[in-house]
């Protein structure tokens, strides 16, 4: 999708995007944050937020929440008004760099166009040492099937593993410190610098 079909659409569903969110599939979210182990006082950035989902798992860490919609992070609000949000994508965003220990990206990564300029701009923003974490709630069938239900969303799918690690490392991430995990909680893809 390009950018301004991604914003009218998430703007269009995002007063319902929590009733739709599905409960088997939000569950899945604490088994990977048992891999993510935020620390307090961590700069996070979530980028591409919705509608704050993650925010609960955040609350300790200093944790901007970024998002292209605007009824996405107005929704978030509501939620959680104390919560820093910008609205931007991420490709265009104006982020200190060196700054972030963790960049997650949740169930958002098939959208961006570009995903190989989304990671060598996510390396510029992490501190040495810094995670970025892409991660998704539905198994890559779960998801196809999810997506090849909209026209809006049917061309947007999750990188292979291949993928993902050549992308990680032409950015400049750390060989050893790659990991790809694909299983029945979904997928998790983490990528130290």
């Amino acid at each position: 999708m390009d950018k301004q079909a991604t914003i009218k659409f998430f703007d269009s569903i995002a007063p319902k995007w929590d009733e739709m969110e599905n409960p088997k599939y939000t569950k899945r979210i604490a088994s990977h944050f048992k891999k993510i182990k935020v620390k307090p006082d961590e700069k996070i950035l979530d980028a591409a937020c919705g509608t704050g989902i993650l925010e609960p798992y955040l609350k300790e860490a200093d944790t901007l929440f970024l998002d292209i919609s605007k009824n996405m992070l107005l929704e978030l609000l509501k939620k959680y008004p104390a919560a820093k949000t910008l609205r931007s994508s991420f490709e265009s965003a104006k982020l200190p760099k060196n700054y972030f220990n963790k960049i997650l990206f949740f169930n958002s990564f098939p959208h961006f166009e570009n995903k190989a300029a989304v990671v060598k701009k996510a390396y510029k923003l992490l501190k040495e040492g810094g995670e970025l974490i892409i991660f998704h709630s539905l198994t890559r069938a779960e998801l196809a099937k999810v997506h090849g239900g909209s026209k809006e969303t049917k061309k947007d799918a999750v990188p292979t593993q291949s993928e993902f690690k050549e992308m990680f490392l032409k950015a400049g991430f750390a060989p050893t410190k790659i990991i790809l995990e694909e299983g029945k909680d979904g997928c998790f893809f983490k990528a130290t610098k």
